[in-house]
């Protein structure tokens, strides 16, 4: 028995000294590196992230960046992008290795998505692995209530359990109950708090994007950026050049049976401030009047996440949809959720695991369910089932149309901002025109006088010709009775 004992007690002493190098050796490597970003927050991480690492690239700094969401990855000083390869289930240990593999002393600066949910292994990472001065909070969105909490408030406390101590926290978020909170842990750590202003970034430069974006990440990354004198122009352009993230929303425009389909896989939009902001600026990118089709990809272990969609298409979104289709599990409770809130049955399509389609039957299904040229299909919930699966599979590989055949805007960053400047001048031009009646393009109470409710820089300029031609008719019609 003391023989056991003793081997034990050198056995423990072997770990310990063990895991006290192994620290020892980490806190050197952290020790080289001048910049250290801990990306935290629900929505938005890693695509922040590829931001972050995208402008101090730009800037000529030597980064490594590590993102952790849809597709986990090593973003390399050269931007070549190295997968994750896991034997086992995701580890924040993980984080360690990372470090260990690709810090050395030629590298300036390191950017992190933080991989925790819980708020003692958020701590953890914080506190014992990246020791970030810069913290980013994207957002906070009612998300992981198991470990988080069941309120905005609960979970940005949550979300403040990656604070640094003396260093700074950069957020996107609006909220002024979320950050009454964020505010009172900043002042228990000695932290500076900065909210992003989204009033830096244009509506230009966010449509340059070849993928959806937010002005909240963008400012984001700019306020990182001023923190590290990097110029506006510099971070913009390098925010601009980055790769995205592929769980980003993206709209891909097949042919299918004389149709043009719009391809939305919004999969990994999964709480209901993201899917109102994310269907509200898919709508800018789609051929007016497009209908679309909802697809609900429910999972058996995700209960809470499929109630939650099934209230939202019928109490915040449903003016998006003219049908929705159900994928994956749980066909017959959300079904009957959504038709029990006002949805008529025949709108709603069981395509899920019930049912079992083939591919073939999913796209003529969807494809034909709504009449017109157009129709565009929008993923939402969750990615993995048999049916979106072969879906993503299919789209992905299909052949895609130019933007001038699907009403889209221009695909490439240059197209993109030619466009972007022809459409200033065009709105500067209606202007003038509208000027000449008394009427102001941007006073919404006159425009929707005329039957236009959009603000003007998002308003069609086929809208505008339909409205000055109500405005000559009137003026004919007040001209003949005097």
């Amino acid at each position: 028995m003391v023989i056991l004992l003793v081997i034990a007690a050198v056995f423990l002493t072997g770990v310990l000294c063990t895991t006290a190098l192994h620290f020892r050796s980490h806190r050197a490597r952290l020790r080289d590196l001048e910049t250290i970003v801990h990306v935290n927050g629900i929505r938005g991480k890693s695509t922040v992230t590829r931001l972050i690492h995208g402008a101090l690239h730009e800037s000529g700094r030597t980064t490594v960046a590590k993102t952790t969401g849809t597709y986990a990855c090593v973003l390399a000083p050269d931007k070549s992008e190295h997968p994750i390869m896991r034997r086992y289930a995701p580890n924040i240990l993980e984080q360690f290795s990372i470090f260990g593999k690709w810090i050395n002393k030629s590298v300036n600066a390191m950017v992190v998505e933080c991989m925790a949910v819980r708020p003692e292994y958020q701590k953890f990472c914080q506190d014992k692995i990246v020791r970030a001065d810069i913290v980013v909070i994207t957002n906070v969105r009612i998300d992981h209530t198991e470990e988080m909490g069941e309120t905005l408030e609960e979970i940005a406390k949550s979300l403040c359990s990656t604070m640094p101590r003396g260093g700074v926290v950069v957020t996107g978020e609006h909220n002024p109950d979320v950050l009454e909170v964020m505010r009172a842990e900043c002042e228990k750590a000695n932290t500076r708090l900065i909210v992003a202003d989204t009033d830096q970034v244009s509506d230009e430069h966010v449509g340059a994007y070849r993928y959806l974006q937010f002005k909240e990440n963008v400012a984001v990354g700019l306020e990182i950026c001023k923190l590290l004198d990097i110029d506006t122009e510099t971070a913009l352009r390098g925010m601009l050049a980055a790769e995205p993230d592929p769980g980003m929303v993206t709209v891909d425009t097949i042919p299918i049976d004389g149709k043009r389909v719009h391809w939305v896989p919004a999969f990994a939009v999964n709480d209901k401030e993201s899917t109102i902001s994310v269907l509200d600026e898919v709508d800018n990118m789609l051929p007016e009047g497009c209908p679309k089709i909802g697809l609900l990809n429910n999972r058996s272990d995700r209960g809470t996440r499929a109630e939650l969609f099934a209230e939202i298409v019928c109490e915040d979104v449903d003016h998006h949809f003219a049908k929705l289709a159900l994928l994956g599990d749980l066909e017959r409770p959300v079904a009957e959720k959504i038709v029990g809130n006002g949805w008529e049955d025949e709108d709603v399509l069981r395509l899920g695991a019930a049912t079992n389609p083939s591919r073939a039957e999913l796209l003529d299904s969807l494809v034909h369910s709504v009449p017109g040229d157009d129709v565009a299909i929008v993923g939402m919930v969750n990615i993995h089932s048999a049916q979106a699966e072969m879906l993503i599979e299919y789209f992905e590989n299909a052949e895609k149309v130019p933007f001038e055949s699907a009403g889209r805007q221009p695909e490439g960053p240059d197209e993109q901002l030619i466009q972007a400047k022809l459409d200033r001048e065009l709105l500067s031009e209606y202007e003038h025109e509208f000027a000449e009646y008394g009427v102001d393009v941007h006073d919404e109470d006159d425009m929707a006088a005329l039957g236009i409710t959009t603000p003007a820089p998002k308003t069609e300029f086929i809208k505008f010709e339909a409205a000055l031609k109500v405005l000559a008719r009137r003026q004919k019609v007040k001209a003949g009775q005097n």
